[in-house]
């Protein structure tokens, strides 16, 4: 079964060893979207957490005048 991609340090990619799955539902009339969501296993965390990690550190270069105007 074909599940929707993960998005991991920029990029949209097929979960690896995914532990299980799951099917969203539309909020505003409570039926089911046809598309099937991957439950990321400890794979797909540990890359996520380490990207994380190193946006953070990058993050950390950029001058507070400048990531404030962006966030304005």
């Amino acid at each position: 079964m074909a599940y929707q991609k993960v998005l991991i340090a920029g990029q949209w990619r097929d979960s690896r060893n995914p532990e299980s799955r799951f099917q969203a539902v539309n909020p505003s009339n409570k039926q089911p979207l046809p598309e099937m969501y991957p439950v990321s296993g400890e794979d797909d965390v540990d890359e996520a957490i380490a990207a994380g990690k190193q946006a953070a550190a990058e993050l950390k270069r950029v001058p507070r005048q400048e990531f404030a105007r962006f966030l304005e």
